[in-house]
């Protein structure tokens, strides 16, 4: 156990996704899925272009919103308008932009810590690591020692548990993610998605607030 590293529990996770030339071919994603609350269900659809475009929008009761990051810039789509994105938040999205983070972090190991094992919901051994990030805050990782595969993460106060791990073109996603004590179930995946640049494209002169 001593002699693992941060690296290591990395490469192991790109492994049990079919390998770092299987994941790089996947250069932009549509995630759809929904999460139950208050006896309704909110609908979400995330895309990506890897590294540069994240858009993220949200449906609940006919409320709509969305998130836009473009390199280093955002925008919040709301019903009350369009708004320029913090920068603390386009900060923390800009390592959402990117489908499979875990080949980024490879390539900056002076921010990765090797944490060490626990066992997970008293069941699973996991490696956990640390990833410092832009902003000076710390993420936190654990994967699965047998699998390789992510089953949690610990950001900004928030967990979040991945379970059900299912297939999508030979590389598994987790179909269940638990956020704090909601979760959210993945109904739709598709790999190399088409993605206009209509739907990322906004004029910051005259839409934004």
């Amino acid at each position: 156990q001593d002699s693992i590293t941060a690296e290591d529990v990395l490469r192991n996770y790109i492994e049990a996704l079919g390998g770092e030339e299987k994941i790089k071919a996947v250069q932009s994603i549509e995630i759809q899925s929904l999460r139950p609350i208050r006896g309704d269900t909110v609908r979400f659809l995330e895309k990506k272009i890897s590294g540069k475009v994240l858009i993220q929008q949200s449906d609940f009761q006919g409320q709509k919103a969305q998130a836009i990051v473009v390199s280093s810039e955002g925008i919040n789509i709301t019903p009350e308008g369009i708004f320029s994105m913090p920068e603390n938040q386009v900060v923390r999205n800009m390592n959402d932009m990117h489908i499979f983070p875990e080949l980024n972090y490879l390539m900056e190991p002076q921010n990765l810590t090797y944490e060490g094992t626990f066992l997970l919901d008293g069941l699973t051994t996991c490696h956990k690591i640390s990833i410092s990030q832009p902003d000076g805050s710390v993420m936190y990782k654990a994967y699965n020692a047998e699998t390789g595969l992510l089953e949690q993460k610990d950001y900004q106060n928030v967990r979040y548990r991945f379970r059900s791990y299912q297939e999508v073109g030979g590389i598994p996603f987790p179909a269940e993610t638990s956020i704090g004590p909601m979760s959210e179930f993945t109904h739709k995946i598709i790999l190399n998605a088409e993605i206009s640049e209509n739907e990322y494209n906004w004029n910051t002169k005259e839409d934004l607030r």
